[in-house]
């Protein structure tokens, strides 16, 4: 895995040195999300995750701390920061804020914690953009930069 995370990350020149990400802490895919921030070189990585159908917390953080041993990024554990309640300044702290899951909605009140130079990555293609998941009006009117997904990029 640590092969294919890295490939991807060479191929994207994905590098997020001395940027702080928040993202969540998921099952399935969605538990490669702060391990590949950290490994893109992210400063800090904050995930956050709660219970869900999907699993409760604690066995989704047990799980991607095993996923991050097992991929060979174990050195980079403390980097990541599992959170279960998400406060404003956990907010204000991050530059790039996923649109996963556990983040949605980004709504005018989450935004107006955001500082300016932060940006939302939607995780789906412009055209899927959905209102309830991003509010992009409060996000112009504070300058957050919002950028689609290129699903279709092999």
């Amino acid at each position: 895995m640590q092969k294919v995370i890295l490939d991807i990350i060479n191929k994207l020149e994905l590098n997020l040195s001395d940027l702080t990400v928040l993202t969540e802490a998921a099952s399935g895919n969605f538990a490669y999300t702060p391990i590949i921030a950290i490994a893109a070189g992210a400063k800090k990585v904050y995930a956050f995750t709660k219970d869900s159908h999907y699993g409760s917390a604690e066995s989704v953080i047990k799980n991607i701390k095993t996923i991050i041993w097992q991929s060979g990024f174990g050195d980079l554990e403390n980097n990541i920061k599992f959170i279960t309640k998400l406060d404003p300044g956990i907010i204000a702290d991050s530059d790039i804020i996923t649109n996963t899951g556990f983040l949605r909605p980004i709504d005018e009140k989450f935004i107006n914690y955001m500082k300016p130079t932060a940006s939302v990555p939607l995780m789906c293609e412009t055209w899927e953009h959905r209102p309830s998941d991003v509010d992009l009006q409060a996000c112009r009117m504070k300058n957050i930069a919002v950028l689609g997904t290129n699903e279709e990029d092999p």
